[in-house]
């Protein structure tokens, strides 16, 4: 228990965390928040990821009260991610005192740094892109949008919720739940619509909405809403899961892009927008779109592909520079597609350089230390953007977040186009739509 208020924190002696190739980085890493001085024989395992294809692992002593500090340098432009482990007398991690959701928490700190990112290269882009999308969205059309909208009884008083269910190429439809301020029955809002991360989880109504917007939610399945446990159950038997339970993940269905389980999500995400902004009680001028990890990765889709859209913040997003890791970079196998040529179809890179510039584009986090979104693919995603933009680099943030936010760790926000005041994050909101994805 005397270590559950502690925290393992790194800076870099650059405080933007970038470097050229080859020049050496010094990670300080520092154990904060000891609630009492602790004696005995510590230790910190500590792995690298790096862009260069190797991994690197080593144990070293660790004095509790005094700063360590690693050094290394990348030969090539890329990132080097640590994760460091606080361990005790016998080598073995130190856990705090209460599990969490995914069961007992050690002491750990994932950080990373840069070296000449703007020199890495894109991926590669098919010559029929455009094409096979204006074919896809041409599909979509011919179906007619016959939403089926059904209020749904909730907590909260002061807005009406509807069940939403519009009908999509791709054989499901587009669900989720929208919100609307109880108010005169021809007030105009601003439209915010999120996308959910990555997860085989039910979508349920929400408890609350916000009074001054119409607020959307879609899932990424187009599952039917409050039905039966067994009808979910039945659901996911017709998704082709791996042997991780996991979907999208088969390199055959990957292979072309036809085939491929995001074709349908990317069909449902614009049909869900399309939809949206039909709505009567829009403003017709505010729409903001958003999502953490996959639902960031639609957002982006979304923004690409359908006209109107005036504000977009993808949170850590998803599948940026898939191919990567082919080329020696850093990824997490677990949750990293598996590269397949019909995946150069969905890469959020090339649909950032369609994003118009009437789309202002705030990803408002990118984890130095994010395994499942590795910053080399976030930088490739920033510079492909040429509407308005800004992203935040943040130093010990993983794909969860980093201990304290922002305002605790080092953290540089670059921006082209926009003002000062337009970087702010709602990374608060997001919480909701991650937790979704990681939680459950």
């Amino acid at each position: 228990a005397r270590f559950d208020s502690a925290v393992l924190r790194a800076t870099t002696d650059h405080a933007d965390a970038l470097y050229k190739v080859g020049e050496k980085m010094a990670f300080t890493l520092k154990l904060e928040g000891l609630a009492e001085k602790v004696d005995g024989a510590y230790y910190l395992d500590w792995t690298q990821q790096r862009d260069d294809g190797t991994e690197p692992h080593g144990v070293e002593p660790f004095d509790l009260s005094a700063p360590k500090v690693f050094e290394t340098s990348i030969d090539r432009p890329g990132f080097v991610r640590y994760c460091f482990t606080l361990l005790g007398a016998d080598k073995r991690p130190i856990y705090k005192s209460k599990d969490g959701v995914w069961g007992p928490i050690s002491f750990t700190c994932e950080c990373g740094a840069g070296a000449d990112p703007e020199k890495l290269e894109f991926p590669p882009e098919p010559k029929d892109f455009d094409a096979f999308w204006r074919k896809q969205l041409a599909e979509l059309k011919k179906v007619p949008m016959d939403a089926k909208v059904e209020k749904v009884e909730i907590e909260d008083k002061e807005v009406d919720c509807y069940r939403l269910s519009v009908p999509c190429a791709g054989g499901r439809p587009a669900t989720g739940y929208m919100t609307v301020p109880k108010g005169q029955k021809d007030a105009k809002w601003p439209l915010d619509i999120s996308f959910h991360g990555y997860g085989t989880f039910t979508q349920t109504a929400p408890k609350s909405g916000p009074k001054d917007k119409i607020d959307i939610s879609i899932n990424a399945h187009g599952y039917d809403l409050d039905r039966e446990p067994e009808y979910y159950k039945e659901f996911w038997k017709g998704v082709k899961l791996n042997e991780r339970g996991q979907y999208g993940m088969d390199p055959a269905d990957n292979a072309r892009p036809e085939t491929s389980y995001f074709r349908g999500m990317v069909l449902r995400a614009v049909r869900a927008i399309e939809w949206a902004k039909t709505l009567k009680n829009w403003d017709g001028k505010n729409l903001r779109v958003w999502g953490g990890s996959q639902g960031g990765m639609q957002s982006l889709w979304v923004a690409a592909l359908v006209d109107g859209i005036t504000e977009l913040e993808p949170i850590v997003p998803w599948g940026a520079d898939i191919i990567g890791k082919t080329k020696g970079r850093y990824s997490f196998s677990g949750l990293r597609l598996e590269y397949a040529p019909g995946l150069d179809y969905y890469d959020t890179v090339s649909f950032a350089k369609r994003i118009p510039a009437t789309c202002r584009v705030n990803i408002s986090r990118a984890g130095l230390g994010d395994i499942h979104c590795p910053p080399s693919g976030q930088w490739l995603l920033y510079r492909a953007i040429k509407a308005p933009k800004s992203i935040t680099f943040l130093q010990n943030s993983n794909h969860g977040g980093a201990p304290g936010g922002k305002e605790k760790n080092q953290h540089t926000t670059y921006s082209e186009g926009v003002p000062k005041d337009a970087t702010k994050s709602t990374e608060s909101s997001a919480t909701a739509v991650l937790g979704d994805a990681w939680n459950k």
